[in-house]
């Protein structure tokens, strides 16, 4: 080589450098080939993780509104059974003593009257 001078590579060397380039290249599109599948797994797996999550949480959802349609039955029946306790008990009353809830009935009939007329005047 002389100085100065841009070394010149002999076709040898340069086949090779060429056929090393070549492998280089075919290992960087081997490698970005498994990156792409490695990638469409990681996609996969989070589609897949997604979707059990929402199941999930739409599983809880279900139960939740189950245990609270349970107690607002539970409710709905004790005001049920509250308010047959509160008939029965007024219906004994009314049985035991008649002519008091007859006059009972007779006074508030006559005062819900007066205020009915009363509003009506104003």
């Amino acid at each position: 080589m002389v100085r100065g001078r841009p070394s010149m590579k002999t076709g040898r060397e340069r086949t090779m450098a060429d056929e090393a380039l070549q492998q280089e290249l075919e290992r960087l599109k081997a490698d970005i080939a498994r990156l792409r599948a490695d990638l469409g797994a990681v996609s996969e797996a989070l589609k897949a993780t997604a979707a059990a999550q929402a199941e999930a949480a739409r599983e809880r959802a279900r139960e939740k509104a189950e245990q609270a349609r349970e107690n607002l039955q539970q409710k709905v029946d004790e005001a049920l059974s509250a308010g047959q306790q509160v008939a029965a008990q007024l219906d004994r009353k009314v049985a035991d003593n008649p002519m008091t809830a007859l006059l009972a009935a007779f006074g508030v009939g006559f005062v819900l009257a007066k205020m009915m007329d009363w509003s009506s005047r104003n």
